[in-house]
C-alpha cells in the first residue's frame, strides 16, 4: 500500500495542478490557442515537465482539467440568481449579467479555444460541451418558468439558445472590440426587452 501524503504535500500538490491550469488560461487568454505549447505551459506555471506529465499525463488531459474548472466558474455565476424574484424584467437582467460576467472571463475564452479546437475531434471533449449546453438549458428553462413562461418546452430551448448564442458572440466581439460599460447596458436592455417580450407574449 502506498503511503499517503503528508497534508503540506498534498498542498503543494494542488498548488502545482492549480498554477498549470491558471497558466493555460493565461496562455490561451492572452496569446490565442496555439501559445499552449508544453513548454509555454511549463515556463508560465514554473514547473518543469515532469511535473506536468506527473500530474496530468499530457497536454490533452492539461486542456481537459482546465474545462473541468471552468464549469464550477460557470455555475458559481448562476447558482445564487434568486429565481423567486417577483420581477421578471430584474431576474432576467440578473441572469444576463451573471453570465456576460463569466462569458467575458479568461476562464470562458481558454474554454472556448479549447473546445473549438478539438470538440470536433474528440468525443470526451464534445461530450463536455454538450453537457455544460444541456446545463444550461435546465437553468433559463428555470429562469423562464420563474418568469412566468407560458412557452412550450421546444420554444423554452429555442430563447434559452438565443440568449446563450447572443451573449457569447457579445464576448467573442468585445474581446476584438472592448467595448464601453454603456454599450453593455444597452446591449444588455435590447437582449432583456427581446427576452421578455417573448415571455410576456398574449
Amino acid at each position: 500500500m502506498k503511503p499517503r501524503k503528508s497534508v503540506k504535500t498534498q498542498a503543494r500538490s494542488l498548488a502545482s495542478r492549480q498554477a498549470v491550469i491558471d497558466a493555460v488560461i493565461e496562455l490561451i487568454s492572452n496569446h490565442g490557442f496555439s501559445s499552449a505549447t508544453t513548454a509555454n505551459i511549463a515556463r508560465q506555471a514554473g514547473v518543469s515537465w515532469g511535473v506536468l506529465q506527473y500530474h496530468f499525463g499530457g497536454k490533452r488531459e492539461i486542456f481537459q482539467a482546465v474545462l473541468g474548472s471552468a464549469n464550477p466558474a460557470l455555475f458559481k455565476e448562476i447558482e445564487d440568481i434568486p429565481l423567486d424574484a417577483s420581477d421578471p424584467e430584474e431576474l432576467i437582467a440578473i441572469a444576463i449579467d451573471k453570465l456576460w460576467e463569466y462569458n467575458s472571463s479568461p476562464t470562458f475564452r481558454a474554454a472556448m479555444e479549447i473546445l473549438l479546437n478539438h470538440a470536433h475531434l474528440d468525443d470526451d471533449f464534445y461530450g463536455f460541451a454538450l453537457g455544460t449546453y444541456r446545463e444550461l438549458l435546465k437553468f433559463f428553462r428555470k429562469l423562464f418558468r420563474a418568469c412566468g413562461s407560458q412557452l412550450s418546452r421546444s420554444e423554452e430551448a429555442a430563447l434559452a439558445e438565443f440568449v446563450i448564442s447572443t451573449l457569447r458572440g457579445m464576448a467573442v466581439h468585445n474581446a476584438m472590440f472592448p467595448q464601453h460599460e454603456l454599450t453593455y447596458k444597452a446591449q444588455r436592455k435590447l437582449l432583456s426587452e427581446a427576452v421578455l417580450g417573448k415571455l410576456q407574449r398574449d
